[in-house]
């Protein structure tokens, strides 16, 4: 049955037109621009960062009964993502390929699904720019190659929509409502915010006029479905995250809670975040330098305005349903947030990214045909530089530097050049990844990962996000030294210079006497040498060395990270200038 939507919707480009394709042939190319982005990311095999191991460890390490209680390291994820994972590592190993391969995967699946879902609400020219706008995405670039969720959520988001607009064709098509509601039943299990999208989608469907709206019985079992499987999952796998009190804390100002003061400027924050690292790439948090600061809200404003227009745009030409159908779990997502249960950051909000990109798309064409045929190619260039043209600078370092934690080749400088006896200090932040590339997983060391699990998690003395302690340190973590390869590793204590999301470091200051301690802890370990492995030191490092009154030897430095292998000095005070094992730019492959 034609409607005036689908009819709108034909006038956007459906109709088959003479000529060259130019939306085709411009979706191919985006397609093959994003695959290879991802591949490069993917095949070149960086190392995992902090948070990918800290989860890494987790699937490697538990049982598929472990996987369904709370997981160590202070982590959260949907039960089947864990086990698709714990599947893949089973079969291919443990190691980077098995462990980013459902990301890099779900991140390719995003394009095709992109292209479909936007063909339908405002046909190939729209879906195309939207394509394009996807392939030079830095958010979606930097979750093709993370041990994360946050692609997938993209894809199941994107496949429910589809589902959904097959419903809202065919109201009365009984083999339409079972794909949703089976889908969402699933949906849940693999995504943590499927259920925004399915309450957003089934909530349009039964706000559609009579003609579109799908039997209210019908959907109505449809929602108690979805419902009671999300309570199943929210009882058994998302509430002990939920109530985790470091997850809570360190998302705490990216809620937007109502009933906390500063709502405005947390909104202005989260929102800035999206949309900065959807088109353009780059941190938003504050504490940055205020002319970068001044940028991202510059930025961020015109492309709000954008948007905006390009919802309009979108619900003239497709229909104010199908519009609904992509925006409702983008507004239940944000209701979430306002009662406090869902953090408003480019990451979680991944899911609703591919919406966002179609409304730009919008946006970009809406404005072009608003001007007179003579003018409309040079807007549509200023357009595209707009949209296409911001983001390359990031995507073009991104793909000449992706070792920026290189723990393995930390690990591996340790063990060729150490002497017996030499004993590892590693700093808090470094130990989840050291732990995961000096296992050996086939015969892994279980009271080894249960201790450093024990030791680097929440309230554990080596957690590297603890936040500042009430007194200052004196004579602490002697205890922490454990035999390592015929010598030692010495665990580092938390340093109390914290990073909340939304905040940035709440005291960029190490605890009164950390550096102290931690320097006659080094020090006491050079026994004949005591190798130092910082990660993410926020500057602590080189002062750290300086505190143990040790020389440094050997010095290997690269992005994020530092090894030095020190030594007592011949004569107190007199140290030499340490050689260089490999140079930043060398360390970074």
């Amino acid at each position: 049955m034609a409607t005036a939507a689908a009819d709108a919707r034909a006038n956007v480009g459906d109709r088959p037109t003479p000529g060259f394709d130019w939306p085709r042939a411009l979706a191919g190319l985006a397609g093959l621009v994003a695959v290879g982005m991802y591949s490069v990311q993917y095949f070149s095999r960086p190392p995992l960062l902090l948070d990918e191991a800290r989860l890494s460890l987790d699937i490697a390490g538990s049982s598929w009964i472990g996987l369904t209680r709370p997981l160590g390291y202070d982590q959260s994820a949907p039960l089947l993502f864990l086990w698709a994972e714990k599947l893949v590592t089973l079969i291919g190993g443990v190691n980077e390929y098995s462990l980013r391969l459902l990301p890099f995967l779900a991140s390719i699946t995003v394009l095709p699904l992109l292209w479909l879902v936007g063909r339908r609400v405002i046909g190939p020219p729209g879906a195309a720019i939207a394509l394009g706008i996807a392939a030079v995405s830095p958010l979606l670039l930097q979750y093709c190659r993370q041990v994360k969720p946050y692609s997938l959520d993209a894809v199941v988001a994107l496949a429910l929509v589809w589902w959904a607009l097959d419903w809202l064709e065919a109201p009365g098509d009984p083999r339409a409502a079972r794909r949703l509601t089976l889908a969402g039943v699933v949906a849940v299990w693999l995504s943590t915010p499927a259920i925004f999208v399915l309450a957003g989608v089934l909530l349009a469907l039964a706000a559609a006029p009579g003609a579109q709206r799908p039997p209210r019985p019908v959907l109505a079992a449809a929602g108690a479905a979805a419902l009671f499987s999300f309570a199943a999952a929210y009882l058994w796998i998302y509430r002990p995250a939920e109530e985790n009190p470091y997850i809570r804390h360190f998302w705490e100002d990216s809620l937007l809670t109502l009933w906390r003061p500063g709502l405005l400027a947390r909104a202005w924050q989260g929102t800035r975040e999206v949309v900065w690292q959807t088109f353009f790439g780059g941190a938003t948090e504050p504490g940055a330098p205020g002319t970068l600061q001044l940028a991202v809200d510059l930025g961020s404003a015109p492309f709000l305005f954008l948007l905006a227009f390009g919802m309009s745009r979108l619900a003239r030409w497709a229909g104010a349903m199908r519009a609904a159908l992509l925006y409702a779990p983008v507004a239940v997502a944000v209701a979430a947030s306002l009662l406090g249960k869902y953090p408003l950051a480019g990451r979680t909000m991944l899911f609703s990214v591919p919406f966002l990109m179609l409304a730009a798309a919008a946006g970009g064409l809406g404005l072009v045909r608003s001007f007179p045929p003579a003018r409309r190619p040079a807007v549509a260039g200023l357009t595209g530089v707009c949209l296409f043209g911001s983001p390359v600078l990031l995507d073009s370092w991104l793909a000449r530097h992706r070792a920026f934690e290189s723990i393995p080749e930390a690990a591996r400088t340790y063990r060729e050049r150490r002497a017996p006896g030499d004993a590892i200090y590693l700093f808090a932040e470094a130990l989840p990844g050291w732990t995961f590339y000096t296992t050996d997983w086939r015969a892994p060391d279980t009271v080894r990962l249960a201790r450093m699990a024990r030791l680097a998690s929440f309230g554990g003395p080596a957690f590297e996000n603890a936040p500042p302690r009430s007194h200052a340190i004196h004579d602490e973590g002697d205890s922490l030294v454990y035999p390592l390869w015929g010598g030692h590793e010495v665990v580092g204590l938390s340093h109390g210079a914290q990073w909340r999301h939304g905040v940035g470091l709440t005291g960029a200051a190490p605890d009164t006497n950390w550096m102290t301690n931690e320097g006659r802890r080094i020090r006491a370990a050079a026994d004949p040498a005591v190798w130092v492995l910082t990660l993410r030191s926020r500057g602590l490092g080189e002062g750290l060395r300086g505190a143990t009154g040790l020389c440094p030897t050997d010095l290997l430095e690269g992005m994020d990270y530092t090894l030095a292998r020190m030594v007592r000095p011949m004569t107190p005070g007199a140290c030499g200038s340490p050689r260089v094992v490999r140079s930043a730019a060398e360390a970074d492959w």
